[in-house]
């Protein structure tokens, strides 16, 4: 890697690569990174190209495995990307191709490195190389923000990214080839919408589902119970609260046809037919008006209806009552469970050799 285009044939001759898992110190400050991080390369899309990559830079991440605990060079980089990533946001909006390009190549080594770390030693050891300090420019150690303060700013400006870089212009995601895949989505406009989207378009869309029959049917009665209570929470909000939610009838009209496949089943129908009547309500009171109607206009129509809304249309419900219950140890499942996911649905490659958390031939 550096200041040209690298391939997978000639990775474990890198003259930049083999400096940064060598016996040699770099200083967050050096010159070096900037060498380093001048790369082009194609970002594996597959678990197959995962698998390859990792194999053709095995004798790097070894060696960077040993000397990391001595030189801190794997500190110094999570310090080069966040320092980089902290300005992100700005250099997006100025169109700083190199600095963004930079910033990707540093998100990309970091987690090849990490994913290797966290795969092949134990927890204490991971900490260990985590904790290793850099080194200055004459040796000596350098005093730094200590490990669990990096590893909190590490998350957060990966969490700054998610949520306050945009999509780039040239169509790639910088945080979506970096630490995780991403699939862009585009949502309604309104906070309210966000909870219909998460329906899915029938209950019958689930037989697409490549399982057993016996762990399908598992999975349709949970999926059913959990749609029987979002449906019950709106049924709620539009009970007791209709008056003061605009935007959630909004975008009940919008996506109306969601609820259509759940007219005729069983677990459903109540619940459903008190959202027909609410929005068979609007629709009428909106095609009374000029079909060539603006959002806000629309808006006016609806809170206008909300306060001629008969409340004995509904069908009545008991009260909905939720328990939290907090396991002693919910880490013995959600840890576990969220690997597996990983495993399954990152596209990523991962020695199964190395898993103990989980079977990893047991789907999720």
């Amino acid at each position: 890697m550096g200041a040209n285009s690298s391939s997978m044939s000639d990775l474990h001759s890198n003259e930049y690569l083999n400096r940064f898992v060598g016996k040699v110190a770099v200083s967050p400050n050096d010159p070096f990174w900037n060498q380093l991080l001048s790369f082009t390369f194609t970002p594996p899309r597959t678990c197959a190209d995962c698998r390859l990559l990792e194999e053709s830079v095995q004798s790097l991440l070894q060696t960077f495995l040993t000397n990391n605990l001595y030189t801190g060079n794997y500190r110094s980089l999570v310090h080069v990307f966040i320092t980089r990533a902290t300005e992100l946001k700005a250099s997006a909006q100025c169109e700083n191709n190199i600095f963004t390009w930079q910033t990707f190549n540093a998100m990309f080594i970091l987690r090849s490195v990490t994913k290797y770390f966290i795969q092949t030693v134990t927890e204490d050891n991971l900490v260990k190389q985590f904790q290793s300090n850099p080194q200055d420019d004459s040796g000596e150690k350098q005093q730094v923000d200590n490990a669990s303060h990096a590893l909190e700013k590490l998350l957060n400006v990966l969490v700054e990214i998610i949520v306050d870089v945009p999509i780039l212009s040239s169509g790639w995601s910088l945080f979506g080839n970096g630490f995780v895949s991403s699939t862009e989505t585009k949502f309604t406009k309104g906070s309210d919408s966000r909870i219909v989207i998460f329906f899915p378009r029938g209950p019958e869309k689930a037989d697409g589902l490549r399982a057993p029959p016996t762990r399908c049917m598992l999975d349709l009665s949970v999926l059913e119970e959990v749609l029987r209570m979002v449906l019950e929470i709106l049924n709620s909000c539009l009970t007791h609260q209709l008056g003061h939610n605009p935007n959630l009838i909004y975008t009940l009209l919008y996506k109306r046809h969601v609820f259509e496949a759940f007219r005729t089943h069983p677990t459903f129908q109540d619940i459903i037919q008190n959202l027909e009547t609410v929005l068979t309500y609007f629709s009428a009171r909106l095609d009374a008006v000029d079909a060539n109607l603006t959002v806000s206009e629309v808006y006016e129509v609806i809170q206008e209806a909300s306060l001629q809304w008969p409340r004995d249309k509904l069908k009545k419900f008991p009260e909905l009552k939720f328990k939290y219950v907090e396991e002693e140890q919910p880490e013995e499942f959600f840890i576990p469970y969220v690997w597996s996911l990983v495993y399954h649905y990152s596209d990523l490659y991962w020695n199964t050799h190395n898993i103990i958390l989980f079977n990893p031939h047991k789907g999720t």
